[in-house]
């Protein structure tokens, strides 16, 4: 009896370490992104080619990476000090959305309308972070905030008539999200049942 509890206890640290290092893989690739995305910004802002952007906007987007950065270096100080609360997946998938949600909400006017794609990436990260519940999160909190920018769009004044959206495009949203949480749910699922443990 005891070394199978050692057993699971082993398994349990196992995955353990494997989640952390994906926080870690994941924070990694989050600042990479947010610095080729400013850095493509810098180049269409000040190639001056780009209809539409403004020194408020740019003020906007310089503000957001800002702050998209700070939860980078927040992240990373709590992993390099090897601490893992068990609320910080759901944590930095939040802040996830916040930042990805901001970025969609400003592409209206100059970024174009495939920033929402990065809603795919925050669920794909949850993933390799070994948590079912920061997965649900990312894919209904994705859906949730897609929707609110929509929303904002149709009741303000800036909305632009002639934007390719259509009630398909909308509509194709909310499955294929919530796909893609299902097999991020599953990765997850195999790979406790491949370390003979059950997904917290």
């Amino acid at each position: 009896m005891l070394m199978g509890m050692s057993a699971t206890t082993a398994t349990d640290d196992r995955l353990l370490a494997e989640s952390w290092a994906g926080e870690i893989r994941v924070n990694l690739l989050r600042a990479v992104a947010l610095g080729a995305m400013y850095l493509w910004h810098l180049i269409r802002f000040y190639s001056g080619r780009e209809v539409g952007f403004s020194p408020r906007y740019h003020m906007a987007v310089t503000a957001l990476t800002i702050a998209g950065m700070v939860l980078v270096v927040v992240w990373h100080l709590i992993l390099a000090a090897q601490v893992r609360p068990p609320i910080l997946p759901i944590a930095t998938t939040l802040g996830d959305l916040v930042i990805v949600t901001a970025l969609f909400a400003l592409s209206r006017n100059a970024l174009g309308t495939q920033s929402h794609l990065a809603y795919f990436l925050v669920v794909a990260g949850t993933a390799v972070r070994c948590s079912l519940p920061a997965v649900w999160v990312a894919s209904l909190g994705s859906v949730v905030c897609y929707y609110s920018v929509i929303l904002y769009w149709t009741q303000s004044s800036k909305v632009i008539a002639d934007q390719p959206f259509g009630p398909w495009l909308y509509g194709m949203f909310t499955p294929a999200i919530l796909v893609a949480g299902l097999l991020a749910g599953q990765c997850v699922r195999q790979t406790y049942r491949i370390a003979g443990s059950e997904p917290a």
